[in-house]
C-alpha cells in the first residue's frame, strides 16, 4: 500500500476500531494523523491551572481518535488486543493529572495553614509517585510502539483476515 492510499484508508477508517491494518497502512498514516493533536495542543492555553481544563485533554483525545483507531487496528493485525493503543497516550494524561494534583495540593496546604514541612513532605511523596508512574508508562509505550514494528500475522486471526500488504 502506497502513501496516498494509506492516508485515504486511514482517514476513511478513523472511527473504525475493528479489523486489521498493515504496517504500511499504519506507518504512512501515523505522521499525518499526529498533525491535528500537535497543532491543537500548541494552540490551547495550558497556563490556566483549574479542573475545568479537563476539556483541553478531551479535545486532544478527540483529535487523536484517527491515530488511536489506526493503532488499534495495527495491534489487532498482530493478534494483540486493540485497547492497548491507548497506552502511548497515558504519559500525557499522567503528566496533566500529576501537575494538577501537585498544584492543588500545594495550594490547599498553603490556604489551610498546614505546616511548610508537612507540605514539602507531601509534595515529595506526590513527586515520587508521579515519577514512578511516568517511567512505567513510558516503558509500556515503548513496548506498544515496538509491537507495531512487527510484521503482520499472515494467517487469519480473531480480528479478521490479513490485510493485503503490497508495498512498493
Amino acid at each position: 500500500m502506497g502513501p496516498a492510499q494509506a492516508i485515504r484508508t486511514g482517514f476513511a477508517k478513523s472511527f473504525q476500531f475493528s479489523g486489521r491494518a498493515s504496517r504500511a497502512e499504519f506507518w504512512w498514516f501515523a505522521p499525518v494523523a499526529l498533525i491535528p493533536p500537535i497543532v491543537g495542543g500548541t494552540q490551547m492555553s495550558w497556563n490556566n491551572i483549574d479542573f475545568s481544563g479537563i476539556w483541553r485533554v478531551g479535545v486532544l483525545m478527540l483529535l487523536s481518535l484517527p491515530l488511536v483507531s489506526a493503532m488499534s487496528r495495527r495491534l489487532q493485525d498482530m493478534g494483540k488486543p486493540g485497547h492497548q493503543a491507548l497506552c502511548p497516550f497515558m504519559p500525557f494524561v499522567f503528566f496533566w493529572l500529576g501537575y494538577q494534583a501537585i498544584y492543588w495540593f500545594s495550594f490547599a496546604t498553603w490556604m489551610t495553614g498546614i505546616g511548610v514541612i508537612l507540605s514539602i513532605l507531601a509534595l515529595f511523596a506526590f513527586g515520587l509517585i508521579y515519577f514512578a508512574t511516568a517511567v512505567a508508562s513510558l516503558f509500556v509505550t515503548a513496548s506498544i510502539i515496538g509491537m507495531m514494528l512487527v510484521p503482520s500475522d499472515p494467517r487469519p486471526n480473531r480480528y479478521g483476515p490479513p490485510p493485503s500488504e503490497v508495498t512498493p
